[in-house]
């Protein structure tokens, strides 16, 4: 069995400073920065339920992180795979390379999972990782997300996830463990709540459920989770999880929710 390697992510483990011409290789050569990347979606189950029902597509807006550089997504016809451009002004990374999407996570050297989210309705940018020594890079889903299916007559300001045990922790730092599944590792000692800020509010429906989006490392959570909905006349409701909920990457779990 392949000893497996640690991904941290710091510019120093992923980045080596060359120059326009290239950077000189052991036994003559030269290895030629990266501008453009093709990229693909290995595992589609995540955004395959949540846009249009069996379609997986990048957008314009997206924007990916290869090493520490920041690239712009072109999508291609059908988006389902689209290029990636380096930024202006960005470095031209040199393999191996590691990408991860979207690339607000990385942060100062870091992958880092936000402790807060911005409501967009029918949307959720599910973190998405991919490594190689080649400019075709396969993306897969490195988190689980939970549905929150809502519907009540309140307009909804913001929802927050909470792990009943102190060691689970679903925000923060974290690292991949290169390998077949690129599975994602939490640093200890960070964070066990996710809030979704809805801003002005969310109007909820009797009848349609409104849907609320997170994404959680792919983990056993012991005690379960408790999620706590706050109205605008800060009226507060509590849902809890049974325990031993088993969130796994790639997956999409619907809990159903009627505020009364």
């Amino acid at each position: 069995m392949r000893k497996p390697l640690f991904f941290a992510a710091s510019a120093a483990a992923l980045v080596l400073a060359v120059s326009c011409d290239g950077l000189a290789l052991p036994g003559g050569g030269v290895a030629v920065p990266a501008t453009v990347f093709s990229a693909s979606i290995d595992e589609m189950d995540i955004k395959s339920q949540l846009v249009d029902r069996g379609k997986v597509n990048w957008e314009e807006t997206d924007l990916v992180c290869i090493n520490s550089s920041m690239f712009s997504v072109k999508p291609k016809n059908p988006a389902t795979d689209a290029l990636l451009i380096l930024e202006r002004g960005q470095q031209p990374p040199v393999a191996p390379f590691a990408a991860i999407y979207p690339s607000s996570l990385y942060v100062h050297g870091k992958y880092i999972l936000p402790d807060t989210q911005i409501y967009s309705e029918g949307k959720i940018n599910a973190p998405m990782y991919a490594t190689g020594s080649s400019q075709d890079l396969k993306f897969r889903n490195i988190c689980g997300v939970i549905c929150l299916n809502i519907t009540g007559e309140d307009k909804i300001k913001s929802i927050t996830v909470r792990t009943n045990t102190a060691g689970e922790r679903i925000s923060g730092e974290f690292f991949i463990v290169q390998g077949t599944d690129d599975k994602m590792m939490m640093q200890p000692s960070y964070g066990r709540t996710v809030t979704i800020d809805c801003g002005e509010g969310v109007q909820l429906n009797k009848s349609a459920a409104k849907q609320f989006y997170f994404f959680f490392p792919p983990a056993t959570y012991s005690a379960g989770l408790k999620f706590t909905a706050v109205n605008s006349n800060n009226k507060s409701y509590v849902l809890t999880t049974e325990k031993d909920t088993n969130i796994k990457s790639n997956y999409v779990y619907n809990f159903y929710w009627e505020l009364m």
